[in-house]
């Protein structure tokens, strides 16, 4: 059975002793004797994964796939709620076989390049995000002739875990190479201490046994 965040709160509480034997262990991540140690904790893992995410660029099952659907006189389009990184620099009209790809210079380029940008209409063929809002940004705004084309692109899950049944994205032997790292972090939240050898050597040795699992499932 797959780890939640409650079993992996309970395995770094035991390790920096705040519970001792089976007696103290969390039912939830509610105790108000114990909240701020229980607090310490979600935000020390959900910090160690973020950086196990950079550090393994690909975790499973983090990667998901998100829509646009093109609207008549619409360049800007919302991204999916839980993007990350947007992993794939193509998207793809599954439908019509068109593509749209990442606008050569970002955003900056679009803005400079396009002094008349109301002139670029039609299909379009570039994608970019704008940093103002957030959005994804076309270098042409559809037409009617446009409307409704759907293209798909790939990206990496924000995975933020904040609830006792989350369970993690990887297998229960990364959450308990992660640990070491977790106390490092409630360390430095609580007693002002921080081993950072000791934080990265976890981090390293998670990313490891996770490329290792994902070698053997390509097979």
């Amino acid at each position: 059975m797959a780890y939640t965040l409650l079993d992996a709160i309970n395995l770094s509480l035991k390790r920096v002793r705040v519970i001792q034997g089976d007696a103290g262990v969390l039912t939830t991540l509610t105790d108000s004797a114990r909240q701020a140690d229980i607090d310490i904790m979600v935000q020390a893992w959900n910090e160690i994964i973020s950086d196990l995410y950079n550090t393994a660029r690909q975790l499973p099952s983090d990667t998901s796939e998100g829509t646009i659907t093109l609207v008549a006189g619409t360049r800007e389009y919302d991204k999916a709620s839980d993007v990350d990184i947007v992993s794939s620099g193509t998207f793809v009209d599954q439908t019509n076989g068109q593509y749209l790809y990442a606008y050569p210079g970002g955003y900056e380029a679009m803005f400079v390049e396009q002094t008349q940008p109301a002139n670029y209409t039609g299909l379009p063929i570039y994608w970019t995000i704008n940093p103002i809002n957030a959005k994804f940004r076309l270098d042409r705004s559809p037409t009617a002739t446009e409307a409704g084309k759907v293209y798909t692109y790939l990206y990496r899950k924000r995975l933020y875990m904040d609830t006792a049944a989350a369970t993690f994205p990887f297998a229960d032997s990364v959450v308990n190479d992660l640990i070491q790292g977790v106390k490092e972090v409630w360390n430095r939240e609580s007693k002002e201490k921080f081993d950072m050898a000791a934080y990265q050597t976890s981090i390293a040795r998670a990313a490891v046994a996770i490329s290792q699992i994902e070698a053997r499932e390509k097979y």
